[in-house]
């Protein structure tokens, strides 16, 4: 009787610890959340910021030098990120020049003084209200045209956003997957089937994946410009704010950390991996719409989705390596209702989003790069659902063996779709 008191005691000491340790680290995790919601409370309705007009006029020929450099936004930009380089028809740089105007203008004006006579290149970087970067480059001319489509920028593999790029499709690409994967391990383990843990149990995946959230962080700062950069490493909390990316990838990468904790209760977990979706979806043109709140709402439901999706395909990769043909009718059954599931919060969330987002008729009247990713999108998720179906009601029912050609393009589907909705946050909205 006294050892089973004994046992008790320890049993609920043990309970307490952990639970000390949970609330420790709650705090932790519910005041960097908190962190990255605060912009909700400062910006309310503003978009990319996009260039309605210039002085001199975009490949406009001009007797004379203008009194000065003109760029007209659609909505006030912060001036004191503002620049623009001044390059002559040969593509060598005459000079960067920092604005006359200040604060927050709609309006941004720059000296005229070295602009020469010929052709001129005007490469212009700004900040918007929702924390983008955002430049381009036009051409003018003073006298006469003497160059034309005169490239001044890097090559592709030279540029830091370019990198960027790829490392964020990587980190968040390898996100979706692993946390799509423990979903479907938790679901397989109510089931009584086989599963396949990586997280939490295998803590190194998850350093790996806080240190390459950390490098992508780092080559994203390289993508600002050294006035940003110096007030984001001096720590001015308002500088900070405007850059969403930051807030998330910081949050992000605490929440790997705390994935990881050993002996925490398994709503813990799940709690986590649900967070991180969220937080992932504070990162782009979310606070940039009206309600910034029902934007990060509909486009996490949507990516846990897409986290579900991509879940079961990797389950099914897995679980083909070693196939076993007595629980292939149950494991059909969890797929088909998990993809069910899926489909209708892609679909669903889907619709919102481009209604939250954008003017569909403007999307077929002027055709931009994020209508293309749109395009991409619906085609993709179309074809996911269609291989999907067919592997779970003829591959798995029928034959009862996988069918991993179709498994590995909806794979590929799937990475495309990352692709394009990362490369769709990055990108001006047509609205």
């Amino acid at each position: 009787m006294s050892n089973m008191k004994n046992g008790a005691k320890f049993l609920y000491g043990r309970r307490v610890s952990v639970l000390k340790i949970m609330s420790k680290h709650s705090a932790t995790l519910v005041i960097m959340f908190l962190i990255t919601l605060l912009p909700i409370f400062q910006y309310q309705a503003y978009a990319h910021a996009t260039l309605e007009k210039s002085t001199p006029q975009q490949q406009g020929i001009i007797k004379h030098k203008p009194e000065a450099i003109k760029l007209e936004f659609n909505e006030p930009v912060n001036t004191k990120y503002s620049s623009v380089t001044l390059f002559d028809d040969k593509g060598k740089k005459i000079k960067d020049l920092k604005p006359i105007t200040t604060g927050w203008s709609q309006t941004v004006v720059f000296s005229s003084e070295q602009i020469v006579n010929g052709t001129n290149t005007i490469e212009w970087h700004t900040v918007s209200a929702d924390g983008h970067e955002v430049g381009d480059t036009f051409e003018f001319s003073v006298g006469k045209v003497t160059a034309k489509d005169e490239h001044t920028s890097l090559p592709l593999y030279e540029q830091s956003k370019f990198w960027f790029g790829l490392l964020r499709y990587v980190t968040e690409g390898a996100t979706f997957l692993l946390i799509g994967l423990f979903w479907l391990n938790g679901i397989a383990k109510k089931r009584g089937l086989r599963q396949f843990n990586v997280l939490p149990k295998q803590s190194g995946i998850a350093w790996i994946m806080a240190m390459s959230v950390l490098v992508s962080l780092v080559v994203y700062m390289m993508t600002l410009t050294s006035d940003i950069l110096e007030d984001i490493l001096s720590f001015k909390l308002e500088v900070i704010m405007q850059f969403p990316y930051i807030l998330s990838s910081i949050s992000l990468i605490i929440l790997f950390i705390l994935f990881i904790l050993k002996d925490m209760e398994k709503i813990w977990y799940w709690l986590i991996s649900i967070i991180m979706i969220a937080v992932i979806s504070m990162s782009g043109h979310v606070w940039s719409q009206q309600v910034p709140l029902w934007s990060i709402i509909i486009r996490t439901i949507h990516l846990i989705g897409l986290t579900l999706w991509l879940g079961s395909l990797v389950y099914l990769i897995c679980y083909a390596i070693k196939v076993k043909i007595d629980q292939l009718t149950s494991v059909r059954r969890m797929l088909l209702k998990v993809n069910i599931i899926a489909v209708i919060m892609l679909v669903f969330t889907g619709i919102l989003m481009a209604i939250d987002e954008t003017n569909i008729l403007t999307l077929w009247n002027n055709v931009s790069a994020w209508s293309i990713y749109l395009f991409i999108k619906i085609a993709g998720t179309i074809t996911m659902m269609l291989l999907g179906f067919y592997q779970t009601m003829r591959a798995l029912r029928q034959r009862q063996q996988v069918h991993r050609f179709a498994l590995m393009i909806e794979l590929l589907i799937g990475m495309i779709l990352i692709v394009a909705g990362i490369m769709m946050s990055q990108i001006n909205i047509r609205s």
